[in-house]
């Protein structure tokens, strides 16, 4: 779909409320015409950029974990890259299972059968066991369910490994294939089970899988319990991401949104071609990896914005309103430069070390590139030619990603795009471009 850009430096009442603001904000508006449509980016430079976090940690550097602990925190984030859940899931995996366990694979005295499984504790409460405390007769196993669960050694065993557990806490996509299962249900009722957990805090998440209903005083108790959790998690996540493996479910599906064969991107796509394979540049030389997890995450964000009600924006689209909240921290604000860190956090390969992680400002990100660290900017002048997962910048006003280019039409997906007000009516779309510096594209920021 070809689109042409149109230009607009600073209109005379723009310039006046720049003027009168001069000291917090700088913006430049950019407008394109998409079908008759006026879509319209902007980026506000802060006066001060960085990470404002909602998360109040007092867990600094490196903690400390036994083997058997590290085993299951890794286990955790593995599973949550395979279903490409990113660190907002691992996250919230991480905080459950260190209230509920510790990290620890725990027995029960009330359930006999648990006491011959490997473990680490053994507590008293119903039936819970394993690092979820996952009970066998309220469905969590998918081999049995009910008093029968209670008495059969595999469904014990199955809930006290820590790959199950992860994988039952984390649930399953919509429309996924669950075949030749005793009890599908048992993956059908975690993480992604819950519309719009990406738009909820952790600890509501954690509650509504672990104890499913509306706010009571005893929901609100587990969610602040939770909370406490919530330093230590985000400390075992700092230390451990990167040093994470995949780890393939143990329980196979398919269909929905099907883990890429990489293990690195949940999505409807195939992630080892683009979606938008018929128009795609292959991914080639340095940090090809590392291209290939940011095009397909950002081919992700696309397909769960066109999946909502209202795409692109029709003044009812409430996804949104709060959306684009995961990319900026639940910051509001405009949000193309937190889009693009974002993606490239959730790569493990962030445009600036954590917990910085997030850059707010366009011009920053193009500062990040003129260090040449991790990253190189490429001005206009170099000539340079882009690759799949290269950031465009547009000057000061506005960044995306370059995804591809077919007969001289390049391709980009960027957040904070579209026509509604801004930021709450902006989507993540696909933008096009004649060439690789058409739209005021005023260069490029590479992964080294």
């Amino acid at each position: 779909m070809k689109k042409q850009f149109l230009f607009i430096c600073i209109s005379i009442l723009s310039l006046v409320l720049l003027t009168s603001n001069a000291s917090a904000i700088s913006a430049l508006n950019l407008f394109s015409i998409e079908n008759n449509s006026i879509y319209y980016d902007s980026q506000q430079v802060p006066s001060s950029c960085g990470l404002t976090t909602t998360i109040s940690t007092s867990v600094n550097g490196s903690v400390s974990a036994t083997t058997s602990q590290q085993q299951v925190i890794q286990t955790i984030i593995g599973i949550a890259k395979y279903e490409g859940l990113g660190q907002a899931g691992a996250l919230i995996g991480l905080m459950v299972a260190q209230d509920e366990s510790g990290m620890q694979i725990y027995a029960n005295s009330n359930v006999p059968l648990s006491l011959s499984v490997a473990h680490n504790a053994v507590g008293t409460n119903g039936d819970s066991v394993g690092i979820y405390q996952q009970q066998p007769q309220y469905d969590w196993s998918t081999l049995a369910t009910g008093q029968a669960a209670l008495n059969n050694l595999s469904a014990i065993t199955q809930l006290m490994s820590p790959a199950y557990a992860a994988e039952a806490f984390f649930g399953t996509p919509p429309g996924t294939n669950l075949t030749g299962l005793a009890n599908p249900a048992a993956l059908n009722k975690g993480v992604q089970n819950i519309p719009g957990w990406q738009n909820l805090t952790p600890e509501e998440v954690g509650q509504e899988v672990q104890n499913p209903g509306p706010p009571n005083p005893g929901n609100l108790n587990y969610q602040n319990e939770l909370k406490n959790s919530l330093p230590q998690a985000q400390a075992y996540l700092t230390q451990y991401w990167n040093s994470s493996p995949s780890v393939t479910p143990p329980v196979p599906f398919s269909g929905g949104l099907s883990p890429a064969a990489n293990g690195t991107c949940g999505i409807n796509i195939n992630c080892n071609s683009s979606s938008l394979s018929s128009a795609s540049t292959p991914i080639t030389g340095a940090q090809a990896s590392i291209r290939q997890q940011v095009v397909c995450l950002a081919e992700q964000q696309l397909a769960v914005w066109k999946n909502q009600p209202g795409y692109p924006w029709n003044g009812v689209n409430t996804y949104s309103e709060k959306g684009y909240l995961i990319y900026s921290q639940n910051n509001v604000q405009e949000w193309c430069a937190d889009f693009v860190s974002w993606i490239y956090q959730q790569a493990g390969y962030p445009l600036q070390p954590d917990p910085n992680w997030r850059i707010a400002a366009v011009v920053d990100i193009q500062s990040v590139g003129e260090q040449n660290l991790n990253f190189q900017w490429h001005p206009k002048s170099s000539g340079y030619v882009p690759q799949p997962g290269d950031l465009a910048i547009y000057g000061t006003g506005h960044v995306n990603m370059f995804i591809s280019n077919q007969n001289g039409i390049s391709t980009y997906i960027g957040g904070d795009q579209g026509s509604g007000p801004y930021p709450g009516g902006s989507i993540v779309s696909i933008e096009t471009g004649i060439g690789y510096y058409d739209n005021g594209i005023t260069g490029y920021v590479s992964p080294n």
